[in-house]
């Protein structure tokens, strides 16, 4: 065991132990001490004694601020007399703000940076965009049932929209219902279709999803919102391959693979009674998750430029925008609550709103620019309202090394483990550590 100093509780950063739960590291100086965070719960931060998490440092309050840990993690400040700073961005007094793991947060004089991932529900592992794209196109040609995992507007049906497409159904029927958007005895037509007279306003058959999907795919989106009446009901038929129309008596069989997605915790919902265990194994089978679009910080700028060239399409005649770098720069501060139909939603308005061949800050909502300010950059103070495109790709850098350390951390050192962790090549991941060792050396 690493020897620690009596008084702190810390050991030395190199002798500090690896761990892949999540954990908060508390870093003073050179030496860090690192604690087991909840799945879910609140911890206040501070010099006091009774505080959760105490930092007996310079410059720190004695309820400085509460990390928030759940399917998010953040920050709040509590009114602290120097502060906390996020990704360089000053918090004010109450205001919070998103944290990723390999965030480092300053408060005060003290530095706390969140390792590991937050718990993903549903038995799944917390994934890469990386590792998410290469287990769509793995799974693919297989069929197997899938089970998509997200917060709402990260791309679930952008993602089971790409397997179809991959797989050998790609000539045959995608078909997408909203469970959360019917009532039972709608669900119910919808899927299996029903014959005259069923009810009073059936006066024709009518041909279910379920049917019309024949050699395709059908996509169930919030699954989590079903009844149990209609878990079972759809159980029957992903077992039996067979389909009863409402007022029907002859079953038809039916060839189509099945991809459910869902924003809920089912393994939660299953303690509670709200969700059978056997119809949750029978959608899972394999379980893939899309991470927040917070997580994909890359992403943001060709996403955003997507958007805006979507956008002149449904315009002709409308100039092409660009996208300035403080735009750029303001759009990766955001944490992105509403995740990528958010973005979509936010660059659209910002096209309409804008006057000039470049989509400026102040054409963004409020929320976005509201994280502006001071963004102190190697020590230096500079102002949010005109930052570079340079200090945005420092950001993005500075990001980026502190997910490949972490990922080192949790795998012992392995440069392979890690880079599978990462969803990248092991080539890769050393061309990146090298270029971080030439930029200490220069």
């Amino acid at each position: 065991m690493a020897d620690h100093d009596p008084d702190t509780g810390l050991i030395p950063l190199d002798e500090l132990p690896h761990e892949s739960a999540l954990s908060l590291l508390v870093v003073q100086k050179n030496l860090a001490r690192r604690l087991p965070l909840p799945d879910l719960g609140k911890l206040v931060i501070g010099r006091a004694i009774g505080a959760d998490v105490r930092i007996d440092v310079p410059k720190i309050s004695r309820r400085h601020a509460v990390l928030e840990v759940g399917s998010r993690i953040s920050i709040r400040d509590l009114g602290s007399t120097n502060g906390t700073t996020v990704r360089g961005v000053r918090l004010r007094s109450g205001q919070s703000a998103e944290v990723s793991p390999g965030d480092a947060i300053e408060l005060g004089e003290g530095v706390v940076v969140v390792l590991g991932m937050p718990r993903v529900q549903n038995g799944a592992e917390p994934q890469s965009m990386a590792t998410s794209r290469r287990l769509i196109e793995r799974v693919a040609p297989t069929n197997l049932n899938v089970l998509l995992l997200g917060e709402t507007g990260v791309g679930k049906e952008v993602a089971a929209e790409s397997i179809h497409r991959l797989s050998s159904r790609a000539d045959g029927p995608f078909l997408a219902l909203n469970c959360a958007a019917f009532s039972d005895n709608l669900i119910e037509s919808e899927l299996f279709g029903h014959e005259r007279g069923a009810f009073t306003s059936a006066d024709a058959p009518k041909i279910g999803i379920l049917e019309a999907a024949q050699r395709g795919t059908v996509f169930l989106d919030e699954i989590g919102e079903l009844s149990p009446k209609m878990q079972l009901r759809f159980l029957r038929v992903i077992d039996e391959r067979k389909v009863l129309r409402v007022g029907g008596t002859e079953q038809r069989a039916i060839d189509v693979r099945f991809i459910a997605a869902t924003n809920r915790d089912l393994e939660a919902e299953m303690r509670r009674g709200n969700f059978r265990a056997d119809f949750y194994y029978r959608l899972n089978g394999i379980a893939i998750c899309i991470p927040p679009l917070r997580w994909r910080l890359d992403e943001i700028e060709s996403l955003a430029r997507h958007f805006l060239a979507e956008f002149a399409e449904r315009l002709p005649g409308r100039s092409p925008l660009d996208l300035a770098p403080e735009t750029v720069s303001a759009l990766c501060m955001y944490s992105w609550p509403g995740n990528i139909r958010e973005l979509r939603n936010v660059i659209e308005r910002a096209a309409l709103v804008c006057d000039r061949d470049a989509i400026l800050p102040r054409d963004l909502p409020s929320p976005i620019t509201a994280n502006s300010g001071r963004i102190v950059v190697d020590g230096e103070q500079e102002s949010a309202a005109e930052p570079t495109a340079s200090l945005l790709k420092r950001e993005l850098r500075n990001l980026e090394r502190e997910r490949i350390l972490d990922a080192l951390a949790r795998c012992n050192g392995s440069k392979s483990r890690a880079a599978r962790l990462l969803g990248v090549s092991r080539h890769t991941l050393a061309k990146r550590l090298k270029s971080y060792d030439a930029d200490e050396a220069g």
